[in-house]
């Protein structure tokens, strides 16, 4: 039985073979791999060493490239690209905020050269991910296109904040004057590159809508010194937070203005409970407690239980005696006020006389024969005990009308 030898093993034929092979690793050996790369691996350096070497052109084909069953490729370039992967792990910008962070090579590439650009950013990248936007960047005054050096110069990995004050000078109205001058020039702080600010800006939407005078109040009036997006909601929202110093009543009507004024002007003021402001419906202007206080409620709307007892009111020789008359400038009254302001005959009495302390609270001490052991003495005799009300019987300042 005759046995047949394959053509290609024949002695010539494995000794070509071999020779041959241990020329290829010769020649790998010789150009670290350039016998099969596609181009040279990029030689420049930022000054600082990733994974034990200062750029790509110092390592060999295995430090990228995987074989079977030993990882992908991102894998190898975070192991030497700790910083990136920090950021990463921290989700901070830019590669922390990535859609697919680990496709490096969408972004990166290689084997173009030794002073090639290794960055190669193409149409799609997701500028919103390192937290500045493109949506109010489509096109430049000039009505040409954005392209990326115009704001990055040379460098995409940076940017200069003078950047937009070397667009934005150019702008109508000197605008970028007096935006700085009330916004700082810090623009990153504030601009996204949404363009919510703009013209089309709801403030509807917010916790406090504008309507009458303070739609026509500029920003800066209320969001003052803000350098910072997250500011603009420390914006006060109580009227005295803006309106302190016009405040006649110098705090003693509290700090509910709508409950008599509203946003289109100080006066005329409205009584509380017209156009749904404040409690109570306001005075029958008669002088009497008709619709402004009725039983059981002072002139402010207040229940009479709630009012401080006279005995917890400054002693009868602290207070404002009734000939302290009220000095020019003195506020103009609330419409639902029920009390007689000229009592005792001798012109309008000053409101401290009556509310040493804040209008919603009154005595009738320090004046005439009131004081505490007058009152209760009188009042005992017609088994009356409780004297916290004075007003509630004595409207006017006159004879009981009640009990």
């Amino acid at each position: 039985m005759s046995r047949h030898r394959l053509p290609f093993a024949t002695p010539l034929a494995l000794i070509s073979a071999i020779v041959a092979i241990a020329g290829i690793a010769a020649a790998w050996g010789l150009t670290g791999g350039g016998l099969v790369s596609p181009g040279g691996l990029n030689r420049e350096s930022d000054g600082e060493h990733h994974g034990g070497v200062a750029n790509h052109g110092e390592l060999d084909c295995l430090a990228c490239h995987t074989g079977f069953g030993a990882g992908v490729m991102s894998d190898r370039c975070l192991a030497c690209h700790d910083d990136i992967r920090d950021d990463i792990a921290q989700k901070a910008p830019l590669h922390g905020k990535l859609p697919e962070v680990s496709a490096c090579l969408r972004c990166h590439t290689e084997h173009r050269g030794s002073d090639a650009e290794i960055t190669q950013i193409s149409g799609g990248f997701p500028h919103e991910a390192t937290g500045f936007a493109l949506t109010a960047h489509g096109k430049k005054q000039d009505g040409g296109r954005f392209r990326c050096g115009d704001c990055h110069g040379d460098d995409v990995l940076h940017f200069a904040k003078d950047r937009c004050a070397g667009c934005h000078k150019d702008d109508p109205d000197e605008f970028l004057t007096h935006h700085t001058a009330a916004w700082g020039d810090a623009c990153l702080a504030c601009h996204d590159g949404v363009d919510r600010f703009g013209d089309r800006f709801d403030h509807g939407k917010t916790t406090f809508a504008l309507d009458g005078k303070h739609a026509e109040a500029r920003c800066e009036a209320c969001h003052v010194r803000v350098r910072g997006l997250a500011a603009f909601a420390l914006a006060p929202s109580a009227c005295i937070g803006c309106h302190r110093d016009d405040d006649v009543h110098r705090g003693d009507n509290g700090h509910d203005c709508g409950r008599c004024h509203t946003t289109e002007a100080w006066k005329p003021v409205r009584r509380p409970g017209e156009g749904g402001a404040g409690e109570g419906s306001g005075s029958s202007g008669d002088g009497e407690p008709g619709d402004g206080a009725s039983d059981g409620e002072t002139g402010d709307g207040e229940p009479i239980d709630a009012m401080p007892r006279p005995d917890a009111m400054p002693r009868p020789d602290a207070m404002p005696r009734p000939d302290a008359r009220a000095p020019i400038g003195e506020p103009a009254l609330p419409d639902d006020h029920v009390f007689p302001v000229t009592h005792g005959g001798g012109g309008r009495i000053a409101c401290a006389t009556c509310h040493p302390r804040t209008t919603r609270s009154y005595t009738c001490y320090g004046c005439h024969e009131h004081t505490p052991a007058n009152i209760e003495s009188i009042h005992s005799r017609r088994n009356i005990d409780d004297t916290s009300d004075c007003a509630g019987c004595h409207p006017t300042g006159g004879r009981a009308r009640r009990r």
